[in-house]
């Protein structure tokens, strides 16, 4: 989906650069780009992220269950796991909401088009909404790896 997001991204970047007045446009684009490009960094890192504290926690909620963990125990490990993969997403949507405040923040100096602003703003939902669907997945796995233990 990331990969998607970016090609439409550029897209409407490059769209945005040829409406513009030459000077800004080019400032405005580069800023837009950089910013852009930041933010896939950052929603790739976080999916990583969640993704690697999901496979902990499920590894660790198997191991325990191997090893006879009480169901409270199991349950324990499963929260403490959901809370690392919840502050990891919460990190990563706050550099996503940081890189597109600066971006917005060097637009306006430069005097730049709304246009480039309407695709920070864009760019940075979108950011927003891969970095909860990775969370979700990462909660989903959790549960259901408790729901095993707790059937077993």
């Amino acid at each position: 989906m990331v990969h998607s997001i970016s090609r439409w991204l550029a897209v409407a970047v490059a769209v945005v650069a040829a409406a513009a007045p030459a000077a800004v446009a080019q400032d405005a684009g580069d800023i837009v780009r950089h910013a852009v490009a930041a933010m896939h960094r950052a929603v790739h890192n976080t999916q990583h992220d969640v993704a690697e504290a999901t496979t902990r926690g499920v590894a660790a909620i198997n191991h325990l269950d191997d090893n006879g963990a009480t169901d409270d125990e199991l349950i324990a490990a499963a929260r403490h796991a959901s809370r690392i993969v919840g502050a990891e997403a919460h990190q990563g949507a706050r550099t996503v909401g940081l890189i597109a405040g600066r971006a917005v923040e060097a637009l306006q100096d430069i005097g730049a088009d709304r246009r480039f602003f309407v695709v920070v703003h864009d760019a940075r939902d979108q950011s927003h909404e891969a970095i909860r669907q990775a969370a979700q997945r990462g909660h989903a796995a959790l549960a259901a790896a408790l729901r095993d233990a707790l059937n077993d």
